[in-house]
Order: C-alpha cells, then sequence, then structure tokens
C-alpha cells in the first residue's frame, strides 16, 4: 500500500462504506453507528494490511461483517425471577430477536420456493455461492475452470429472478424485509 494518510483514506473509500451498510439490510437507524465501527476498525488494523486483496476489497469486508454482525446481533432482555425487567446490567441471560428469527425464518422460505424454479446447473451454481465459494472454486467445479464470467452471469441472472420473485411477494426492497 502506498504512504496514504488515514485521512486519504477515509475521503477515498467513504462512498464505498456507505454503499456497503445501505446494501446489508441494516435498518437506517443503525447505519451511522456501523459507519463508525467500521472506520474504528480500519484504523485499528490498517498496520496489518497484508496487500493480499485491494485495499477497496479490504475495507468492504470490514464494513459488511461489521453491518453482518449488527443484524446478527441478539436483543438484551432483562428479567426477574417473575418476568419483570430488571435494571440494566443486571441480565441473567441473552435471548435472540423474535422479530429477526421471524424473518430469517420467512426469508429461508422465500428462497427455498426460489431455487427451486431454477435450472438445475444454475440452482447448483447459486448453492455454492451461498455456502462461500469463490466464483474461480464453483467455475472448477462445474468443469469451467477459470471462467468466472459464466459464474457471475448465472448468479447475475439468478439474482434478477430473484428480485422479481421477491416483488410478487410484495418485497420491493430487500431492505424492506429487516424493517
Amino acid at each position: 500500500m502506498e504512504h496514504e494518510s488515514f485521512k486519504e483514506i477515509y475521503i477515498r473509500y467513504g462512498p464505498l462504506v456507505w454503499f456497503v451498510i445501505g446494501k446489508s439490510g441494516v435498518p437506517e437507524r443503525d447505519r451511522e453507528d456501523i459507519f463508525m465501527e467500521a472506520w474504528e476498525a480500519v484504523l485499528t488494523s490498517l498496520d496489518s494490511f497484508s496487500g493480499r486483496s485491494s485495499l477497496a476489497t479490504w475495507i468492504g469486508r470490514i464494513a459488511r461483517n461489521k453491518a453482518v454482525d449488527r443484524v446478527r446481533r441478539p436483543v438484551t432482555v432483562h428479567l426477574e425471577e417473575d418476568g419483570l425487567l430488571q435494571p440494566e446490567g443486571t441480565a441473567r441471560g441473552v435471548i435472540p430477536n423474535p422479530g429477526r428469527a421471524a424473518v430469517r425464518r420467512e426469508a429461508g422460505e422465500l428462497l427455498e420456493k426460489f431455487l427451486k424454479v431454477l435450472p438445475r446447473e444454475r440452482r447448483s451454481i447459486v448453492e455454492q455461492w451461498l455456502e462461500g465459494l469463490s466464483y474461480r472454486e464453483i467455475a472448477r467445479r462445474c468443469g469451467r475452470p477459470g471462467d468466472t464470467n459464466y459464474v457471475g452471469k448465472e448468479i447475475f441472472l439468478a439474482k434478477r429472478r430473484l428480485a422479481g420473485m421477491l416483488e410478487a411477494a410484495g418485497v420491493s426492497s430487500l431492505e424492506n424485509i429487516w424493517e
């Protein structure tokens, strides 16, 4: 990495961080907090940036991870023996946010329904992508080593079909699912 100051990095990649957070399903009220958390993480770990990926990819991944952490964060409930709320700091346990669990369940059902209508090879590619495999690895498994464009095209077409199905189900934006 060149000798860019943190301020220059912040100015250059700030819009990227906002974009990643905005597309991650985080409620609007939490986005500024996540933005700051992401930049704090970038600042504290900038010295450990190895350059194995581009700086934009590295910063984007940090922002995405912070957003995912926020979406998955459980809601803390403070209960007394009789079920009434306790003062802050005296929690006996943490329970998952039931609203998020219901949304995840519904989104999972929509995804299962969606995957069933895809052609077999496209479904296989999307499933591998959902498991976190790289385009390169998926292409290799499909017998098309190095043809990441094919994998990208198939995922793009699948996403476009999913968007149509979500719209038909009354979801105009993935953000609507989370709020």
